[in-house]
């Protein structure tokens, strides 16, 4: 980072200082950058999110190149603010002359600004973030190491009327399935059947109950367990 000039006159005048970049943090806090380059995505190896003594962290492991990069600017640098870049491409889809044709665009965004508190190289930690931080940290880290961008090529959204379409035909499914087995055990053992009918009664609304204290989601394989449940409960 650029420390020794003020992002935010940069800002407000439009004009970084020679040799350096200005960049917004996603909070669109103004921040001045070298342009030159610590090290780069390709150069990372891992970024996990961890607990060190308790704190959030973020463990970062580069390679041998990057390490040796990082020791140098660690050891010139201590107690200066480093920050993380984050270099995006996105596509955007164009109609010119009848013609479809993808543009790519460049957004840059600085995703982290943490003080050097130490000298390290290949193995360090980023800390002073919150467990949510620090989990979009490193995933946003990881990212930024693919070797190979990534393009959306389709986007489709399918509505809710698919599955609520299955569920009305799997709650029909059971309700005739409880309806058949009532009539036939009515029917045919009387008494006893009715009597079955009730314990067949007693056993649906307690795998129902049960399902709500364990706040379980029922997909279309648990409908298909309760209709076998209706039908082989009163074997």
């Amino acid at each position: 980072m650029d420390w020794e000039n003020d992002a935010f006159t940069a800002d407000r005048t439009g004009r970084p200082p020679l040799g350096s970049i200005l960049r917004y943090q996603r909070d669109g806090t103004p921040t001045l950058l070298r342009r030159d380059l610590i090290v780069s995505g390709d150069q990372l190896t891992d970024a996990t999110f961890i607990y060190s003594q308790g704190q959030p962290a973020v463990n970062v492991r580069l390679n041998s190149q990057g390490g040796n990069r990082m020791l140098e600017t660690t050891q010139a640098n201590l107690n200066r603010p480093m920050a993380v870049l984050y270099v995006e491409e996105k596509p955007e889809l164009l109609e010119r002359d009848g013609e479809q044709i993808i543009r790519n665009t460049r957004e840059e965004t600085v995703i982290n600004v943490a003080t050097i508190r130490g000298i390290f190289s290949t193995n360090f930690q980023i800390t002073g973030v919150t467990p949510f931080e620090g989990q979009d940290l490193a995933l946003l880290l990881r990212a930024g190491a693919l070797a190979t961008p990534i393009f959306k090529v389709e986007e489709r959204t399918i509505g809710p009327s698919l599955g609520q379409d299955n569920i009305d035909r799997g709650r029909a499914a059971v309700l005739t399935g409880f309806l058949l087995v009532v009539l036939f055990m009515a029917a045919y053992y009387r008494v006893f059947g009715l009597t079955a009918d009730l314990a067949l009664f007693a056993n649906l609304v307690l795998i129902v109950a049960l399902l709500s204290m364990l706040q379980a989601s029922l997909t279309l394989p648990g409908i298909a367990g309760i209709v076998l449940t209706v039908g082989m409960a009163v074997d």
